[in-house]
């Protein structure tokens, strides 16, 4: 009852790309997209509106990283508010997949502190953290230390890691299934 008076659809899950400066973040959820669960069809650079997954929950994307875009975490919160507000024309359930930064920058926190302020700011269902190590370029400096996957662990946030690198094998579509299959609720 408590949602309906918000006026607002309940953010089911958030799924947080995790890596530095081009890691390769947004390529990757861009060609998530492209999976037929998602939509089928790979964006281009701009702004896209939330996608229908079923009849009653949608997928809202945002592939610049509040870090880049020098956000606080109170800015980052009411961007994913207002999708959650616009999502509730239509939708009762709203997942959410955002790239995001792995270490302190700008005036965001590392990602032990924006998953923490996530799960207090909208209590989602799940949280999973997907760090790109390595990542596009072949770096790890994108990779959790071992402190913070266990703070990930104690906040009941999943993490994995997947290897990002761009290469001329079919490797990607298989990360991609991967990112994908977390949205997928059949």
């Amino acid at each position: 009852m408590e949602q309906a008076k918000r006026k607002r659809a309940h953010l089911e899950r958030i799924l947080l790309l995790c890596g530095q400066k081009n890691a390769g973040k947004s390529h990757l959820l861009r060609q998530m997209l492209g999976d037929h669960r998602l939509g089928g069809n790979v964006p281009g650079n701009s702004r896209m509106r939330a996608r229908a997954l079923s009849r009653e929950r949608c997928l809202a994307v945002r592939f610049t990283s509040p870090h880049e875009m020098n956000e606080t975490p109170a800015e980052f919160h009411r961007k994913i508010d207002r999708v959650t507000e616009t999502a509730w024309r239509r939708y009762w359930r709203v997942n959410y997949a955002c790239a995001i930064q792995p270490h302190p920058f700008n005036n965001m926190p590392g990602i032990v502190d924006v998953c923490t302020g996530l799960q207090n700011q909208f209590k989602p269902e799940r949280i999973r953290v997907v760090q790109l190590a390595p990542d596009q370029g072949g770096n790890r400096a994108s990779q959790l230390t071992t402190g913070e996957v266990d703070a990930l662990r104690n906040l009941d946030v999943e993490v994995i890691t997947i290897d990002a690198r761009r290469s001329t094998h079919a490797a990607e579509p298989g990360n991609v299934r991967t990112l994908a299959d977390y949205f997928d609720f059949s």
